[in-house]
């Protein structure tokens, strides 16, 4: 089994360590960008900005200097908070907002 050592989070980016002797970077596009030997310019450029224009995440990864993929997620609104954001509105709470740190059009898939 290889261990990945070294690991140091980037916080709101995320995390970067050492593979084999070689740089492994996972995260969103401005951090590996800063890994690499050329830029993300290249064949996922596009399907990435179309995954994120459908409302999900883009998790970028490279190693050895080199992108070897990127990764989709989407976010889902918890069972729960509708019926919390009924609870505020009946406590008088009028105006509710969601904080986010994805891109805009996750955040209006959402909601």
């Amino acid at each position: 089994m290889l261990l990945v050592t070294g690991v140091q989070a980037q916080s709101g980016l995320g995390i970067a360590g050492t593979l084999a002797g070689k740089k492994l970077t996972i995260g969103k596009r401005p951090l590996v960008d800063r890994q690499l030997i050329t830029s993300i310019e290249n064949e996922l450029s596009q399907p990435s900005l179309r995954i994120e224009a459908d409302g999900k995440t883009v998790i970028w990864g490279s190693y050895d200097e080199r992108v070897m993929g990127l990764l989709a997620v989407a976010a889902q609104i918890r069972p729960v908070s509708p019926n919390l954001i009924g609870i505020l509105k009946q406590l008088g709470i009028k105006t509710t907002v969601m904080l986010t740190s994805d891109n805009a059009a996750t955040a209006q898939t959402i909601g």
